[in-house]
């Protein structure tokens, strides 16, 4: 009979004697698509969880006290009391500092939006659009723009040079996402 079992995947019907077993074959298609799409953004996460581990745990040190900041400000010699303004040019680009602001604000969109489904999970930008494709709040294509969004904008924040190219890619993708988590948490605070 495990035989028969080992063979069904091959043959949408399979008879032996009075026995006739059937599968659907259309419907596990599409259910191995959905779950290669899924293992794909797991395997994203993964990789992204496995290259930042290193630089989280070094770098994500608990902020100093008002008393150690205070005794740091004592530190800073009295020729630099000009306000920053007056001092700092970041020379940063326009293009950057976009992309900025909309790495800054899909984070909060989709920090909201699990939240409110009570998301436990890590906070990276991968694993709260791979939580919202699980729950059904937002589809594949959307989390894959959103993934294609985030890998641009976390270039263009570190400093790389982006292509126009890019930028345009996010000019026209960005407003069709934020339109789609907002109304996803307009929908969620509904209830």
């Amino acid at each position: 009979m495990w035989l028969v079992l080992l063979g069904l995947p091959l043959f949408s019907t399979i008879e032996i004697g009075n026995i006739r077993i059937q599968k659907e074959v259309e419907q596990t298609r599409a259910e191995v698509k959905e779950s290669i799409g899924e293992l794909r953004l797991q395997i994203l996460d993964l990789k992204i969880a496995n290259s930042n581990y290193n630089t989280l745990v070094v770098n994500n040190q608990p902020l100093p006290s008002k008393d150690e900041l205070s005794q740091l400000q004592n530190n800073i010699p009295s020729s630099n009391s000009q306000t920053r303004s007056e001092t700092t040019n970041f020379n940063i680009s326009d293009n950057n500092i976009y992309l900025f602001k909309v790495r800054f604000s899909l984070e909060n969109q989709l920090s909201s939006l699990c939240n409110t489904y009570q998301y436990t999970g890590r906070k990276s930008m991968y694993s709260m659009t791979q939580f919202l494709v699980r729950q059904e709040i937002i589809d594949m294509s959307t989390a894959n723009l959103i993934r294609e969004i985030i890998n641009i904008a976390n270039r263009g924040v570190h400093g790389e040079i982006i292509d126009d190219d890019y930028i345009q890619f996010v000019n026209n993708a960005y407003p069709t996402i934020e339109h789609t988590l907002n109304t996803a948490n307009n929908f969620c605070n509904k209830k």
